[in-house]
């Protein structure tokens, strides 16, 4: 476990009625999403995750049964969205798709993530996709359930993975740096995971039952407590790992 951190000291707000750093204060933030911030206050399923950047990029399900459910406690005491890894998905708005991963060629993202007890396979966690041509970006279990980053302006099934085998019902966190034409990524460290051939024999994951022209959605196994995405500038490191740990100090995660 990693030492806690002041919020004060670190640059973030100690939260509104929350214990700890929020972890909020990302320039050119766009997306976040945060289950610990969320109005509902009891479990259930959920239809709307409203968007706290001030963008409006609501994640939204209107199907009642793909909808994920509610769970008070999930990572670190703190509550997440728990997704069944068959067909529970959420949808982010056009406009996030547009103004972050079309238009932008600078961004970073984050999401907080804990693995199900039955780690799925070939199923997508988080994906951000062309609703014309493919794939652009996505977070997905692969086969044999190691957990993935995959990125290419299209054509998910030939991007180049990072891949890690996670344990089972553990938290991780999840990042991604896109500087122009460099990709990078990051699970449960400061340091770029080192990629992997393409040529895994890893099949394009499932999306379960959703509209296949959505530009971007999450879910399909495991629980989501926070996702952050940022764009329009490159973040310098001491942004990147300040924003690193405090996520592992919220959701007390061990960073490698």
């Amino acid at each position: 476990m990693i030492a806690a951190i002041s919020p004060v000291s670190a640059g973030f707000n100690a939260g509104q009625g929350f214990a700890g750093p929020t972890c909020e204060r990302l320039p050119g933030r766009v997306l976040w999403l945060a289950a610990n911030r969320s109005p509902l206050t009891k479990t259930g399923t959920i239809s709307q995750v409203s968007d706290l950047s001030g963008n409006g990029n609501n994640a939204t399900q209107a199907t009642e049964s793909l909808q994920p459910a509610y769970t008070a406690s999930a990572i670190n005491g703190l509550p997440g969205m728990t997704f069944d890894a068959t067909d529970d998905v959420l949808e982010l708005s056009i406009p996030f798709n547009i103004d972050f991963f079309w238009t932008q060629t600078q961004k970073t993202m984050f999401v907080v993530l804990r693995t199900p007890a039955s780690l799925p396979t070939n199923k997508v966690i988080f994906v951000g996709r062309d609703t014309g041509v493919g794939w652009y970006w996505g977070f997905n279990f692969g086969v044999n359930g190691i957990l993935q980053f995959r990125y290419r302006t299209a054509g998910f099934g030939s991007a180049t993975p990072t891949t890690i085998t996670p344990d089972v019902s553990s938290a991780y966190i999840i990042a991604l740096r896109h500087d122009n034409s460099t990709v990078k990524g990051y699970i449960n460290s400061l340091t770029v995971r080192p990629e992997v051939d393409a040529s895994d024999g890893i099949a394009e994951p499932d999306l379960g039952s959703r509209d296949a022209t959505s530009p971007l959605m999450m879910g399909n196994g495991g629980i989501l407590a926070e996702v952050i995405g940022q764009s329009g500038s490159a973040l310098s490191d001491a942004e990147f790992n300040r924003t690193m740990t405090c996520l592992a100090a919220k959701y007390g995660i061990t960073l490698n």
